[in-house]
C-alpha cells in the first residue's frame, strides 16, 4: 500500500488554515488508508471514523493556536 499523505506545503498554501482546510477535506478512504500505512498494520476500530481527517485538522489546528503560534 502506498502513501498518499499530503505533501510539503503547496505554493497556494498562504497559512497554517490552507494547509488544514485540505487535511480536512481529505476523503474518509484516503485517510484510513493512510492511517495503515503511517501505523504500519490495520487502524484500530476507534479510529475508523467518517470525519477522521477533518478530526485531526481540528487537533492539529488546537495544538497550532495554543502551543505554536504564541511563540
Amino acid at each position: 500500500m502506498a502513501s498518499r499523505f499530503p505533501d510539503a506545503p503547496r505554493p497556494g498554501d498562504r497559512s497554517i488554515d490552507d494547509e488544514l482546510g485540505r487535511l480536512a477535506a481529505t476523503p474518509s478512504g484516503t485517510y484510513l488508508d493512510d492511517l495503515a500505512v503511517a501505523l504500519q498494520g490495520p487502524v484500530p476500530d476507534a479510529l475508523r471514523v467518517p470525519d477522521g481527517a477533518a478530526r485531526v485538522a481540528d487537533l492539529l489546528s488546537w495544538i497550532w493556536t495554543r502551543s505554536v503560534e504564541p511563540d
